[in-house]
């Protein structure tokens, strides 16, 4: 064994636990949320009334969505320019009434 060779296993042993906090650190970014409907709509809600947590936005905005139409959701309310206008708050209204529309389907 050479000493080329060695150095190449221990390079091996000590970079394993990096690539494995990468595997999973990937594995978590690119998961999606599977909120319920009645989840996106209370996001939409405390938004348009200024409750929840101060990152809550955020996080509903973030994280793309399983389910195609709450993920579409999620999507137009991304579009909108903070801090939100008139116009932007009736869209953001609108995208309320659609999610409370999915809670009443299922």
């Amino acid at each position: 064994m050479t000493l080329r060779a060695v150095g190449k296993g221990v390079a091996c042993i000590l970079l394993s636990p990096i690539a494995l906090m990468g595997a999973v650190l990937g594995a978590l970014i690119g998961s999606r949320a599977d909120p319920e409907p009645e989840e996106v709509a209370e996001a939409l809600r405390n938004f348009l009334r200024g409750d929840g947590e101060p990152w809550d936005w955020d996080d509903f905005t973030s994280v793309p969505i399983k389910d195609p139409l709450l993920e579409s959701i999620r999507q137009r309310a991304v579009a909108i320019d903070l801090p939100a206008s008139a116009e932007s708050l009736g869209v953001l209204e609108a995208l309320l009434g659609e999610a409370e529309a999915l809670c009443a389907r299922r």
